[in-house]
């Protein structure tokens, strides 16, 4: 509907390109032109097609505005509708919050959630249920603790049309419930979960997550469902003790801010899965993740980490000393994360120390080594000697049988990565021929040489992943 400006003049645009981004279809700017610049940072598509952004805008509107009036802030929130080819703006709403998240429910209601200015002494959350055209508000909700600021900065809806968000509470009386994963304020602030019915009435379930040590460096930035019916989110923290769960991809924080990636059944009351996210020396931010069929999820972001976990073969390995934009491969389910690496190819090992108690010597000393990878699972061969195994975020291990000297050994590698292209591991190794006994080890270094083979499969284990997007195919 309009063009986009010249000079100094600042707006909002949407954008449209073809599936191979070459191509740019449409573009708009939208809202008003002066000296106050609006921002948007959401946006989904309704069953029509029709897009819907969010975000906040100056008080002086759209032109199809039937908004709530000002009565003193500079900034309303705002959302707004236009139709897929970016030429009609089809409605447009101010809403007197802050607005951070939308979605749509299965009858074509829009839902926002943010935070609440100025009408309690401290922001509280704020969510609010409008009609498909946006243009009546039919319910909404202020709620959070008395004595800190609450904001909601994700939402997801599910089949019912119940509605969850979650978002940063700093109020240590936040209206959690019993029976949920965990009820104890931690008194730098927690990131919370929060269930409320349809209508928005009551608030059915709510919890925290978090631990001490937060230092006011936390949010949740998207929540959605995945087809299992668990309820994902990715985010940041700086907390060392933030609660990962068993076999998590990083299970330790750094001591910078790092980003999460979490899962949660529907009722709020167990972590399915929960891992840390990101380099050692910088801070990381999860910004957007979405799913591919085969349960594997790209997670996307900003980095500040020179050591970020990138992979051999990708697009770009070089990290630039102001910060980069990142996007990964995962797969995250109940148990495991996998697909950051794919360690297809050809790897040379140098042994650093040998112990071995039999005579002759069967270690695997320096070498070179096999290995192919599909999903999770990995074959390494050595020699003709072949390991079966499984590549568990930074860690693959292994293990084979074979005939030396005489007799049987039975051996297990463990590699731990540092990244897509090194590792240091250790080997340990039992032989016998029946009669007699012996044992022995190693530790060795693991670097690759060459690069082939794919993007480690599609895999087929553990269930899916999540869902998470601020495009809602």
């Amino acid at each position: 509907p309009n063009p986009v400006p010249s000079g100094s003049e600042e707006r909002m645009f949407v954008a449209k390109f073809d599936n191979a981004l070459q191509n740019l279809l449409a573009s708009t700017a939208i809202g008003t032109v002066g000296s106050q610049k609006g921002y948007s940072g959401i946006l989904t598509l309704d069953a029509n097609d029709n897009i819907i952004i969010a975000g906040s805008h100056p008080s002086s509107g759209f032109s199809t505005d039937t908004s709530i009036e000002s009565y003193w802030i500079d900034y309303h929130g705002f959302v707004a509708k236009l139709n897929s080819s970016l030429t009609v703006l089809l409605s447009a709403k101010t809403i007197v919050e802050t607005i951070y998240s939308l979605g749509i429910d299965n009858t074509g209601n829009v839902f926002i959630a943010g935070t609440s200015d100025g009408q309690n002494s401290t922001e509280d959350v704020y969510v609010a249920k409008l009609d498909s055209n946006m243009q009546n508000l039919l319910s909404e909700k202020v709620f959070g603790g008395g004595n800190g600021a609450d904001y909601a900065t994700g939402l997801a809806i599910d089949d019912d049309n119940n509605v969850y968000v979650a978002g940063d509470t700093r109020s240590s009386d936040f209206p959690v419930t019993s029976n949920v994963f965990d009820t104890t304020y931690n008194d730098d602030g927690d990131i919370f979960f929060a269930k409320l019915d349809p209508e928005l009435k009551n608030i059915l379930i709510a919890t925290f997550i978090g631990t001490e040590n937060m230092m006011g460096s936390e949010g949740i930035t998207l929540i959605q469902f995945n087809e299992e019916g668990d309820l994902c989110g990715v985010g940041f923290n700086h907390s060392k003790n933030w609660p990962t769960t068993q076999n998590a991809f990083q299970p330790e924080g750094g001591g910078h801010t790092r980003g999460f990636i979490i899962k949660f059944d529907k009722n709020l009351q167990t972590l399915l899965y929960s891992t840390y996210f990101g380099g050692d020396d910088g801070h990381d931010y999860i910004n957007s993740i979405s799913i591919v069929p085969a349960g594997y999820v790209y997670v996307a972001g900003r980095t500040g980490s020179s050591n970020f976990p990138v992979t051999s073969g990708a697009y770009d390995e070089i990290y630039n000393l102001d910060g980069d934009a990142f996007i990964a491969k995962v797969k995250p389910d109940t148990s495991t994360i996998t697909g950051v690496f794919d360690i297809t190819g050809t790897w040379n090992f140098s042994d650093t120390e040998i112990w071995d108690d039999c005579d002759p010597n069967t270690a695997l000393e320096s070498g070179t080594a096999a290995v192919t990878q599909s999903g999770d699972n990995i074959t390494m061969v050595i020699d003709g000697k072949k390991f079966n195994g499984k590549i568990n975020g930074l860690t693959a291990s292994l293990s084979g049988s074979y005939s030396e000297n005489g007799g049987n050994v039975t051996q297990n590698i463990t590699v731990s990565l540092s990244s897509g292209t090194f590792g240091t591991g250790n080997s340990t190794w039992s032989w016998t021929d029946g009669n007699t006994a012996c044992d022995g080890g190693s530790n060795f270094t693991f670097e690759k040489a060459t690069t082939s083979g794919g993007d480690g499969g599609d895999g087929d284990g553990g269930g899916d992943g999540c869902f998470i997007t601020t495009m809602k195919p």
